[in-house]
């Protein structure tokens, strides 16, 4: 008999790994992540001997295994600026200005405390504090490093005594207590940054939070020993995280959250061999992951949908929380939601109350696209209107107007929301009365009524332009930076006639010519050089006729003898060589004579006739002729 129930046993024993090895093939098993900042997705995995491990049997485990890799590839991952990871040098430099210049979607590490507006304990603040300020007694989950599970039946005294114990059995991992209701949340306050943006501080109701009943998730006291490694994730409901180390250091792996690197991920955590595969080879390697080093003192906002691993190299003692920034980023947390719910993630362990969290932050939406709209309408009547008590109209208050990207995020809440309110399976009975009081609170009796209201809101709102910005990169840093052109006064007359090739000669109104901007203005001509002064000849005397001689000495002038002055000048005037003149050319000799045929032999003289008496010579001179 009982050999053959040990059968039946073994039977449904391996009947049982059999199906729950088809359930890994076919698709992706139940996913059980951790709440707070770090914490990752849990997934089931294969049973481990782990007396054996600690034996030295066998080396199995997420810790063992990549933490070395980590090391070795070190100097293979991004620098966080590759990234685009900014650094503040304080608090008052993650400001308005600067959450609508990136939209909440850069990470950025803080150097200092100033200006931040946070609240922290004293400095020599321990681990053992924690447990006397929350109550020993309090129950925590703890999370084994090396496999990624976690361990039941511990309160804060036993985790403080396992913290300060000189030699640790194990390495383990404190990474999601949440405190918003204990004694330490008067001691921690997160950033006014951070309070601005909250939905859950700014959309919902005090009332409701008065009563017990808001998301718990924005205070989280992490308490890490040296070794720990929590793998790829991104936080629960495509949540925005702040984290500021308080002990200790912590060394974060940075991925972009495009929709590649989501779809990548998806497919990884419903991956059987998820724990032998390093998931940034999966998108490229190290040269697509940032490794960032956080150091005590810091602190550090990573954006909402922003794939990341943790390493803890020292013990480490970390205050932090979760938050919904505003419409910035709403496209990114309803990826998340779609990816937890294609990977059946348990309700329990995903952002309680994200749907009634993001009516209320569209009904928020709403009040503040009416509002923007009425202030508009204030602005026109007071320009037109010349009334005096109008000039002291105060309309500082109004809402900033939506960005591009704000325009775009609030189209798909409003789609996402008129989605869940026609959907009954949506939200369940406890979180269906959250969506009625949303309503309400803009004004509406239904939810469907909200979200056809922030439908025409939002269409009256046209969508910003897009504002284009060049960027000028430098080179090498051993580069010398070029020195910048010399300003040059514009001149219309160079411009025409001595403008380069390169420059853009532009003609305005009115004849007036302009370079475009960017260019600058043709160099002046360069001086020409003074012409060089003559050197006067030496004036000789000598000798000879008047036109071959040079003129004698002037006699010194006797200004007061005009008479002298001019007789002298006449002199001078006589006495100056006269210029030759060109001699004739020779003259052309004149064509002889055509032969005639009256004509003699030579030297023979032919007489006129009647030339021969006196009579004809007298005719001949009077000129007369006879007939």
């Amino acid at each position: 008999t009982l050999a053959r129930l040990g059968a039946q046993s073994l039977f449904w024993v391996v009947l049982l790994r059999e199906t729950n090895r088809s359930q890994l093939v076919s698709g992706c098993t139940t996913m059980e992540p951790m709440r707070g900042p770090g914490a990752r997705p849990q997934r089931k995995r294969k049973a481990v001997d782990y007396a054996a491990v600690n034996e030295g049997v066998e080396k199995v485990g997420l810790a063992s295994r990549w933490i070395p890799h980590l090391e070795r590839t070190k100097d293979e991952f991004l620098d966080g600026a590759a990234l685009g990871v900014a650094r503040l040098a304080t608090g008052s430099d993650l400001n308005d200005a600067w959450a609508r210049k990136t939209d909440l979607r850069t990470p950025a590490i803080i150097e200092s405390t100033e200006g931040l507006g946070m609240t922290l304990p004293e400095p020599h603040f321990m681990v053992r504090d924690v447990a006397k300020v929350i109550g020993e007694e309090k129950p925590v989950q703890v999370m084994r490093s090396r496999d990624q599970t976690n361990l039941d039946h511990w309160s804060l005294g036993d985790w403080s005594r396992y913290y300060d114990a000189p030699r640790r059995q194990e390495v383990l991992n404190v990474i999601s207590l949440e405190f918003s209701r204990t004694a330490l949340a008067g001691q921690v306050v997160s950033p006014e940054f951070v309070r601005k943006r909250d939905w859950i501080d700014t959309a919902w109701p005090a009332n409701l939070r008065a009563q017990g009943h808001w998301p718990q998730v924005q205070y989280y006291c992490l308490m890490s020993t040296a070794g720990c490694y929590t793998d790829f994730h991104v936080d629960f409901g495509g949540t925005a995280v702040w984290y500021h180390v308080f002990r200790g250091q912590k060394v974060f792996y940075l991925i972009k959250p495009t929709p590649e690197n989501l779809k990548a991920y998806e497919a990884w955590i419903c991956d059987a061999k998820q724990d032998s595969t390093f998931f940034p080879d999966t998108i490229g390697g190290p040269t697509e992951c940032a490794r960032v080093e956080i150091n005590a003192g810091q602190t550090f906002f990573i954006p909402s949908g922003w794939l990341h691993a943790v390493l803890t190299p020292v013990d480490s003692l970390v205050f932090g929380g979760n938050f919904l920034p505003g419409l910035a980023t709403v496209d990114l947390q309803l990826a998340v939601r779609d990816i937890e719910k294609r990977t059946h993630v348990k309700k329990e362990y995903t952002f309680p109350l994200f749907v009634p969290c993001l009516f209320f932050g569209l009904a928020t939406a709403l009040v503040r696209l009416k509002t923007t709209a009425a202030a508009a309408q204030l602005d026109t009547l007071v320009a037109l209107t010349t009334r005096e008590d109008n000039k002291d109209v105060d309309v500082s208050t109004t809402p900033a107007p939506l960005t591009a990207r704000e325009h775009r995020g609030l189209a798909a809440l409003i789609e996402a929301c008129g989605a869940w309110a026609a959907d009954e399976a949506a939200c369940d009975d406890r979180e269906r009365p959250f969506l009625t009081l949303a309503a309400e609170a803009a004004g509406c009796t239904s939810t469907t009524e909200l979200v056809e209201a922030a439908r025409e809101a939002l269409a009256a709102v046209p969508e910003p332009k897009p504002k284009f910005t060049i960027k000028l990169q430098r080179g090498a840093d051993d580069e010398a930076a070029p020195a910048p052109p010399p300003k040059v006064v514009f001149s219309p007359a160079a411009s025409y006639g001595g403008a380069r090739p390169g420059y853009v000669f532009m003609t305005g109104s009115k004849g007036l010519g302009y370079y475009m901007e960017g260019t600058e203005a043709p160099p002046a001509p360069a001086a020409a050089p003074p012409p060089p002064v003559p050197e006067e000849a030496p004036v000789r005397y000598r000798a000879g006729p008047a036109w071959d001689r040079m003129a004698p000495a002037p006699a010194p002038l006797d200004e007061d003898d005009a008479e002298f002055e001019l007789a002298a000048a006449e002199e001078r005037k006589r006495a100056a060589p006269r210029p030759r003149k060109a001699p004739k050319p020779a003259a052309v000799p004149k064509p002889a004579p055509r032969p005639s045929q009256w004509a003699k032999a030579p030297g023979h003289t032919v007489a006129k006739k009647g030339t021969g008496t006196a009579k004809g010579r007298l005719l001949a001179k009077l000129g007369k002729k006879r007939r």
